[in-house]
C-alpha cells in the first residue's frame, strides 16, 4: 500500500487560544477512494498545537461528500485548558491512502465560508471573548506526484563504460512503466545530463532499474553523429510522469572505451585492428597495428613534430599499443582511408583545440556476429591564430599565461585515437578541456603531460582485449592488432596519480625515467609519518624505508638506484593511513 501524508497549519492575526475549528477538504477520487471515511482510507492524528493537551478531543474526520471530507477540532467544553501559539503551527497530520499512483491529489479546501466558525479565546485559556472569524485564508493547494521515488543506493559505485558493466540501482516507486535515466555528460565536464538508450541499456521495475554503462551515445537516431559520453557524477531517474531523483552518490566512470554508435542497437566494443605494417623495436621485425603520416606542417615543426614522436612513444610505453610515425609525409584528407594522419587545421568550432576522427567499421566474427574495429585514426590540431603553442615535451616547462599546451593536446588526442572516452576528472588526461589560464602562468606540475592509472589500465585493457579478435570472418579486415613490447622506455614519462588530498602531501618523484638515483620530493602542510616502498612488476620488494616522521615544510629523500635493473617499478608512498602510487621506470 502507498500513502499521502500532508499537515495542515494554522495561523491567526488575533487571539492566541485555539477553542475549535473545522477543516474542509476536496481530493481527486481517481487518487483516492470515494468516502474516504467510510471507506477507512484515511486517518488523522493531532497535530503540535494540540497533541500536549489532553482538554482536546482527536481530530473526527467524517465524509460530507463523496469526494470531500470535513475533520473536526476542539476542546472538551467540560475542560478549561487551551492551546497558544504566536505563529503558524501544525494542527493535524493526515494520512490517506492511495487508489491511483499515477494520478494526482488535486487536494483544496473546500467551502471556506462554513470553516469559518474557527474560534479563540482572546485573553486566557480558560475564558474570555470567544471569536469567530468573518474570513480565512484558505487557499492553499496540493497537486505534487503522489508516489514520490525512493532511491536507497546503487552497486557497484565504480565501473567503466563501454564495457558492459552494469549498475543496478535499487529503490521504490519508481514506477512500473519505464521513464528515463540520465548520467552527467564528459563532454562538457558533468554540466549536462545524458540520456542513456532504453532500448538497449535499461531495464525498470518498480523497484529496480538496471543500466548498462556506455561509452559513446548519438543524442538520438535523427542526430547519429552528434555524440555524448555518460561520466562520472550523479544518477538521475526520471519516471513516467516527469518526477526526477537523483542519487546522493556519485558514480565513478573509471575509464571509458568507445563503443559502437548505432542507435537503438547492442553498443558492442570497438577493437583495435592490425591496419599498417608496424616496426618492432629492433626495427627489423614488423606485425600488425598503426602507422601515422605526418601532415607537412606537423613534419616541418621541430617542436610539434618532437612532441607527437614523444607523445606516440609514451603511449607505446604505457599500454603496449602497436604505433608509429610513418615514413612517408603526406596532406591526407579526414576520411576512412585506412591511412592514420596527424596535421594542423581548422577543428569544427574556435574553442576546439584538437579532434580526432575514428571511423570505425562493422563486419562478423567467426559466429557472425556484429565485430567493430577502427581502420583508422586522423588527428587535427587547431591552427588558428587565437591558439598559441607551446611546444614542450619533457613536461618540465611552466605553461606561460596565454598559451596553450600542445604536448598535453597530441597526449590527449591519441587517448581518443587509442579509443579511450571523456572522464570527468579535471586533472584527468582525458577530461574534456585542456589547461588553460589567460592570466596567469601554469605550473609545469599541473600541466597535463602524464598518464593516470585510469589512461593506462584503460588502454592497456582495449589493446590485450583487441590482440585476440578473430578476424579471420571478417571480410573488411583480416589482422588484429599485435601489441609492441618495449624493454627500452626511457623516452617515456609516466606521472604519478594526483592526491585527493593536496592540503596533505604534494609529492613529486622525479626524475622519471630514472638511472642512479630517484629523489622523492613532498610539501608538507603538518607532521606526517611517511613510509616508501618500491615494488617491482612481480610484486617483489625492491627497496623499503621505514616508517619515519617528517615535520611540516619541505622535504627530498634520495634513493640510491643503481642496483636496479632497467625496467618498470611501482613505488608506494605510505601517508598515515593512505596509500599513493607511481609507476616508475628505470632506464
Amino acid at each position: 500500500k502507498n500513502y499521502f501524508e500532508y499537515d495542515i497549519y494554522i495561523s491567526t492575526t488575533s487571539g492566541p487560544y485555539f477553542q475549535q475549528g473545522l477543516a474542509r477538504i476536496k481530493y481527486d477520487t481517481t487518487a483516492f477512494q470515494s468516502n474516504i471515511v467510510n471507506s477507512n482510507k484515511i486517518t488523522v492524528q493531532r497535530g503540535a498545537l494540540i497533541s500536549s493537551i489532553v482538554d482536546y478531543m482527536p481530530p473526527s474526520p467524517k465524509d460530507v461528500a463523496s469526494n470531500v471530507v470535513a475533520i473536526a477540532f476542539g476542546v472538551d467544553t467540560t475542560l478549561t485548558s487551551r492551546a497558544t501559539f504566536t505563529s503558524p503551527i501544525q494542527l493535524a497530520h493526515v494520512k490517506m491512502e492511495i487508489k491511483d499512483c499515477q494520478s494526482t491529489p488535486n487536494l483544496s479546501f473546500e467551502s471556506t465560508s462554513i470553516m469559518n466558525f474557527i474560534t479563540l479565546y482572546n485573553t486566557s485559556p480558560v475564558g474570555g471573548t470567544n471569536e469567530s472569524h468573518s474570513s480565512i485564508d484558505a487557499s492553499d493547494t496540493e497537486n505534487s506526484a503522489l508516489c514520490q521515488m525512493l532511491i536507497s543506493g546503487f552497486n557497484p559505485k565504480k565501473v567503466n563504460g563501454g564495457t558492459g558493466d552494469i549498475v543496478t540501482i535499487s529503490g521504490s516507486l519508481f514506477g512500473s512503466v519505464e521513464g528515463l535515466v540520465q548520467l552527467k555528460n564528459a563532454d562538457d565536464g558533468g554540466k549536462t545530463w545524458v540520456t542513456l538508450d532504453s532500448s538497449y541499456d535499461v531495464t525498470w521495475t518498480d523497484t529496480q532499474i538496471q543500466i548498462k554503462i556506455p561509452s559513446t551515445l548519438p543524442i538520438n537516431a535523427t542526430n547519429p553523429n552528434q555524440l555524448r559520453v555518460p561520466g562520472s557524477g550523479k544518477i538521475k531517474i526520471i519516471n513516467q510522469n516527469g518526477t526526477s531523483k537523483e542519487t546522493l552518490q556519485d558514480l565513478e566512470i573509471y575509464y571509458s572505451w568507445r563503443n559502437d554508435i548505432r542507435p537503438n542497437s547492442l553498443k558492442q566494443k570497438i577493437f583495435l585492428a592490425g591496419i599498417d605494417s608496424v616496426n618492432d623495436e629492433d626495427l627489423i621485425n614488423k606485425q600488425w597495428g598503426y602507422s601515422f603520416v605526418l601532415n607537412p606542417n606537423i613534419n616541418s615543426n621541430t617542436g610539434a613534430k618532437e612532441c607527437v614522436q614523444k607523445a606516440i612513444k609514451d603511449w607505446v610505453c604505457a599500454t603496449e599499443i602497436r604505433w608509429q610515425i610513418d615514413n612517408s609525409v603526406q596532406a591526407l584528407p579526414d576520411t576512412r582511408d585506412s591511412i592514420s594522419s596527424i596535421k594542423f587545421g581548422s577543428t569544427s568550432a574556435s574553442h576546439v583545440l584538437g579532434e580526432t576522427s575514428i571511423w570505425h567499421l562493422v563486419c562478423n566474427d567467426p559466429v557472425n556476429n556484429p565485430l567493430a574495429f577502427n581502420p583508422d585514426i586522423d588527428i587535427t590540431i587547431s591552427n588558428a591564430s587565437i591558439h598559441t603553442w607551446m611546444y614542450d615535451s619533457t613536461g618540465l616547462q611552466n605553461q606561460n599565461a596565454g598559451i596553450y599546451d600542445f604536448y598535453s593536446v597530441i597526449l590527449h588526442e591519441l587517448g581518443h585515437g587509442h579509443l579511450l572516452k571523456h572522464i570527468n576528472d579535471p586533472n584527468d588526461l582525458m577530461y574534456y578541456e585542456a589547461k588553460h589560464d589567460n592570466s596567469n602562468t601554469i605550473p609545469w606540475t599541473d600541466r597535463k603531460t602524464v598518464f593516470s592509472w585510469s589512461n593506462i589500465d584503460g588502454g592497456t585493457r582495449i589493446v590485450d582485449e583487441s590482440e585476440i579478435v578473430d578476424f579471420s570472418n571478417c571480410s573488411l579486415n583480416k589482422h588484429a592488432m599485435i601489441r609492441l613490447v618495449k624493454d627500452n622506455c626511457s623516452l617515456a614519462m609516466f606521472g604519478n596519480d594526483r592526491l585527493d588530498n593536496t592540503n596533505e602531501l604534494e609529492p613529486i618523484m622525479y626524475p622519471n625515467p630514472f638511472s642512479e638515483h630517484l629523489f622523492l620530493k613532498m610539501n608538507l602542510k603538518e607532521s606526517l609519518e611517511i613510509e616508501i616502498n618500491i615494488f617491482d612488476t612481480k610484486g617483489e620488494l625492491i627497496y623499503s624505508r621505514p616508517i619515519k616522521t617528517y615535520s611540516n615544510g619541505s622535504h627530498s629523500v634520495s634513493i640510491n638506484t643503481a642496483d636496479f635493473n632497467s625496467g618498470f617499478y611501482i613505488g608506494i608512498i605510505k601517508v598515515d593511513e593512505n596509500q599513493y602510487p607511481f609507476k616508475l621506470i628505470k632506464q
